[in-house]
């Protein structure tokens, strides 16, 4: 008769456990950051709408035998996003200003982020204008040329602006 209580208790104590609700805890869902070396659109969509804000501005430099400058080129607005940043570096080696054009790396080109890009040409003395900019954070890139210098020479230089609430922002691209 043990025996049969014994198993009649241990079946009991089983199928109690059997019957409990599983607890269930909820996990925080967060998604994963993108790597800074793919581009995300999420980031960048602010670009795309349009604004109130202008950015204008004049890409020159002066060096002993004349000026060099944006003049013929174009100007160029990018999202400020960990991508841009990442992109950047690797074309600029970390520099904030300058990396001459014929050295820097070519990067393969990504349809998705230049979607995200506007450009802007530059009069003879290098001034560029980008109207209708959406409030935000943006990086100016421009190449700086001498007077008869092939595409292929030259500097290029970059830097940072934010833009709100409609109004004007003049930078000036030099060293």
């Amino acid at each position: 008769m043990r025996n049969g209580l014994g198993v009649l208790l241990l079946a009991s104590a089983l199928a109690a456990c059997a019957t409990r609700p599983p607890v269930v805890r909820p996990v925080a869902h967060r998604a994963p950051k993108p790597h800074p070396g793919t581009f995300n659109a999420r980031q960048a969509r602010h670009t795309l709408r349009h604004g109130t804000n202008t950015i204008d501005g004049q890409a020159i430099v002066r060096y002993s035998d004349g000026p060099a400058s944006c003049a013929g080129d174009v100007a160029t607005l990018v999202p400020d996003t960990p991508y841009t940043r990442a992109r950047l570096n690797k074309l600029y080696g970390g520099s904030r200003a300058f990396t001459e054009i014929s050295t820097a790396p070519r990067l393969p080109r990504d349809r998705n982020y230049e979607a995200y890009v506007r450009h802007a040409p530059c009069d003879a003395e290098g001034h560029f204008r980008f109207d209708h900019v959406a409030d935000g954070h943006y990086v100016v890139v421009a190449p700086l040329r001498q007077a008869g210098q092939p595409r292929t020479q030259g500097e290029s230089i970059r830097q940072s602006v934010a833009v709100r609430g409609g109004e004007t922002s003049s930078i000036l691209l030099t060293h």
